[in-house]
């Protein structure tokens, strides 16, 4: 079980620095205003079909430029990987900046891997344009297509190098790699699996990679969804990443839909710049802004491993926006007990509905148990039966049902799936056994339930645990390190708690209370308030710190 690292209020201070604003999407120089009217029209021509089988979504020219302005280009020789590089906008704007600066490379080589056919005729253009900026300016520039898939000649071209043959290396990247999940036979796992990268998306298998193609002191700029900063499934991902790069820029935006809005693409990214050196500079500059256009909002610097704790050994990556996110850190960080030291488990509710559909009931029926979705989730408790739901009201008992089902008791219940524009991203209830007339039940599997050994909890427990999820502290603190649309249990198990017998008091206080959010802020910062004020008496001359022990 991990925990999260204490915080010093002193290193806090020096952690959490103001930048002026020194970053902006701006304007596209020649070659990228070239591609992007070339984006527009295959963006309109382009079906959504199409783009969903390759996981494709051509980069704006905003964005372009702002990935562009993130490289500090040294050298007298750039050699830029391109993967999954479309017509070629990354490429088109890195070329840009590189003619924007007041000492010129010598060379430039750019080598550019895409599969789609229909696309390869503009990314040819887009290199010829590139090569003719260039060469006005006195750099030469070379630029290379591999029509292949890069998950297929870039592993080969890893083992090629591990055996000593000649490859093209690399000093820079560029990314805007495809979304889309890889199945464990696919031909891209296999060649991932191949250079030892396993990973269950495409484009974390191709930052992966072109991690691992890049030079020593190369730099990559990336922007991906943010999923890979948490949760199981991306964890092998972030221990080899983290084991060769270290983070210098991290953007975020306020919108899901905000990065490639002309493709009506919801899924949350971010832009990365990262630099294989382990020992470089562990300062990290956080921005933010509205949309991809305009106004970069004043951002601030943090040490590295406030963004990925070194003792951490889940490797979760948090992106603090602000002052209020790092004081929600260090406020959480407090509260050490997992759910282990709680004496509580987290489960995903074991009903799969297309798998149990022969089993279901709209309504409550003779030898049928309640069965639970978030749609019965209401003013903090579950209301059983839900008549206006097109979801069932129950499940079938029989041998094949009974192992999805929990002895009746007080449970604490999670919704699964939220997302980033909602007031909360975690919305917890309480099953109250008084309100729901059965002796199991069953939960729907887009509801988490926490649980004593598979049954129900100490009421004023179950409680207590529902409130605190439900505070805008834990949900400010979530938010800075969930990249999806998901709360998973593991999500819940890697949150730190406070002790048992705190929340069984802060569950007695809410039990017959109605609150808004404010109220209910109020009263459990009071309640840990009062934790912390406890602590400190029992220690005497020892003090806490924001999560270190001083004496």
């Amino acid at each position: 079980m991990s925990k999260l690292p204490a915080f010093d209020k002193g290193d806090y201070i020096a952690d959490h620095t103001i930048i002026a604003m020194q970053y902006e999407f701006g304007k596209p120089g020649p070659v990228l205003s070239y591609v992007e009217q070339c984006r527009m029209k295959h963006s309109h021509d382009s079906t959504q079909v199409a783009q969903k089988a390759l996981g494709q979504y051509l980069t704006p020219a905003s964005v372009a430029c702002f990935m562009a302005s993130l490289f500090e280009i040294q050298g007298e020789n750039v050699r830029l990987l391109d993967p999954g590089a479309g017509m070629g906008a990354l490429t088109a704007a890195f070329i840009d900046r590189i003619l924007a600066l007041s000492h010129l490379p010598k060379s430039v080589t750019a080598v550019a891997w895409e599969v789609d056919s229909t696309i390869l005729p503009l990314l040819h253009k887009t290199l010829r344009r590139c090569h003719e900026e260039c060469r006005q300016r006195g750099v030469d520039f070379t630029g290379i297509v591999i029509p292949e898939d890069f998950t297929k000649t870039g592993s080969e071209m890893l083992l090629e190098r591990a055996v000593g043959k000649p490859t093209h290396t690399f000093n820079c990247a560029i990314l805007n790699p495809p979304y889309r999940k890889i199945g464990s036979s696919s031909p891209e796992r296999l060649s991932l699996r191949r250079v030892d990268i396993e990973t269950s998306n495409l484009y974390t298998g191709f930052v992966a990679l072109a991690t691992r193609l890049l030079e020593q002191h190369g730099q990559l700029v990336a922007i991906t969804p943010r999923s890979f900063c948490n949760g199981p499934y991306f964890k092998a991902f972030r221990n080899h990443f983290l084991q060769e790069m270290r983070f210098q820029h991290v953007h975020t935006f306020a919108r899901r839909d905000a990065a490639f809005a002309d493709d009506g693409v919801l899924q949350e990214n971010i832009i990365f710049h990262a630099s294989k050196d382990t020992t470089s500079s562990t300062r990290v500059e956080i921005t933010h802004s509205a949309a991809p256009r305009g106004t970069i909002e004043a951002g601030h610097r943090v040490e590295h491993s406030t963004i990925v704790a070194v003792e951490d050994p889940e490797r979760i990556i948090h992106i603090p926006n602000g002052n209020a996110d790092q004081q929600a850190r260090m406020r959480v960080s407090q509260y050490q007990h997992t759910l282990t030291d709680i004496g509580v488990s987290v489960s995903t509710g074991r009903v799969v509905e297309f798998r149990a559909k022969q089993y279901l009931r709209a309504q409550p029926t003779e030898g049928a148990a309640p069965l639970i979705y978030p749609g019965h989730f209401n003013e903090g408790y579950v209301a059983w039966p839900n008549a206006t739901s097109r979801k069932p009201n129950a499940i079938q008992i029989n041998d094949t049902t009974r192992p999805m089902l929990v002895p009746t008791g007080f449970y604490a219940l999670v919704k699964r799936f939220t997302s980033k524009e909602e007031p909360r991203r975690i919305v917890a209830v309480v099953f109250d056994p008084r309100r729901v007339n059965a002796e199991e039940i069953a939960y729907e599997n887009h509801v988490n339930f926490f649980h004593v050994c598979g049954h129900g909890m100490p009421e004023f427990l179950a409680k207590g645990i529902a409130a605190y999820l439900n505070t805008s502290l834990v949900d400010q603190y979530f938010r800075q390190f969930s990249g999806h649309t998901q709360v998973n249990a593991a999500d819940l198990r890697s949150l730190t708690y406070p002790p048992r017998e705190t929340l069984e008091r802060l569950g007695g206080q809410v039990s017959a209370l109605h609150l808004n959010q404010k109220e209910l802020d109020t009263l459990v910062e009071k309640e840990l308030s009062h934790w912390q004020e406890k602590n400190l008496r029992l220690i005497g001359t020892t003090v806490f710190t924001c999560g270190r022990v001083r004496t």
